[in-house]
């Protein structure tokens, strides 16, 4: 018996069931529609020289384009050179650095501290929507852990209090979660008070910030002339006041901002949650702080397009 094709399997098996449709029909007057649906159906094989649908010239080209990508990357690294006379390691290396330097170049007009004019319009935002008058901003930390412990000296000092080897970042953002400040390169074990006093935040505020504008933090940071803590309480001290309750809980609401956007953040580069870098030298803290940079750059970006009507 000769070989069918499946079209032609797939005809057959049409026939019988419209043959069998019509014979039941005699005794069922309910079948009419099913008849005709397994009529056309059986009209659109017979008519189709082909089971599967042909797909445009271009976007077969391009599926044949990732299919033969998809077999070079699954290759070991013996025929990788040989096919191609690089290695493959070296090749995806070359070409990340390629995108994060190119990333990195474009890092100042996607992230940037607001001029005064913006920071005007944030102040009224803030003021007439949060009932935060004079606020700019939200300031706090986050850990950007490492796949794997540094191969350094000094690998303990990168071990934070998730017992997780890490950066800690220092970063503000606004009400639209726009990333407007980043400080990087402090290990994880340092305290995010340490962090913000090194920033150029704390070293220069006359450059940030005008007179009674402020970021507002969490009561891990120490308030100053341009940041303002949540209140805590302290060593002796039985409990705060009402009204310290009261701003604590109408500012907590309003600051659990800038954690939303460290979430949305790692929740779209997921490399943050384990970076992929070896950082046993001055290289690798390079390759580690440019792929950082560009993830919070990536993020602006997206900022961007989902602000413009259209976009999503």
């Amino acid at each position: 018996m000769p070989n069918l094709s499946k079209r032609a399997r797939l005809i057959q098996a049409l026939s019988r069931y419209f043959r069998l449709l019509v014979s039941a029909a005699a005794v069922d007057e309910g079948l009419e529609n099913e008849i005709d649906e397994c009529e056309e159906a059986l009209d659109h094989v017979e008519g189709s020289r082909y089971l599967s649908r042909r797909r445009p010239a271009e976007e077969q080209r391009h599926r044949d384009t990732h299919r033969c990508f998809e077999e070079h990357l699954s290759w070991n690294d013996e025929d990788f050179r040989r096919g191609f006379r690089v290695t493959k390691k070296g090749t995806v290396v070359a070409w990340t650095d390629r995108v994060l330097c190119a990333l990195i170049a474009v890092e100042s007009t996607y992230v940037w501290w607001p001029t005064a004019g913006e920071r005007q319009q944030l102040r009224q935002e803030l003021s007439d929507h949060h009932g935060l008058a004079g606020c700019v901003g939200f300031i706090d930390g986050t850990h950007v852990n490492f796949i794997g412990a540094p191969a350094r000296h000094d690998a303990a000092d990168f071990f934070n209090r998730h017992h997780m080897h890490s950066y800690n970042i220092l970063a503000v953002v606004d009400y639209n979660l726009r990333f407007r400040f980043l400080h990087l390169g402090f290990p994880g074990s340092a305290h995010d008070q340490r962090v913000y006093r090194a920033s150029a935040l704390a070293q220069n505020p006359d450059h940030h910030f005008s007179k009674d504008e402020f970021i507002l933090s969490d009561s891990g940071y120490t308030s100053d002339a341009h940041l303002v803590s949540l209140f805590r309480r302290f060593r002796g001290q039985s409990s705060v006041s009402a009204a310290q309750i009261g701003f604590n809980q109408h500012a907590s609401c309003r600051r659990v901002l800038v954690e939303h956007a460290f979430e949305l953040l790692k929740l779209r580069w997921q490399s943050l949650r384990a970076l992929p870098i070896s950082l046993k030298d001055a290289l690798g803290e390079q390759r580690a702080a440019c792929w950082i940079w560009a993830c919070f750059v990536l993020h602006n970006v997206r900022v961007d397009e989902e602000s413009e009507p259209g976009t999503g």
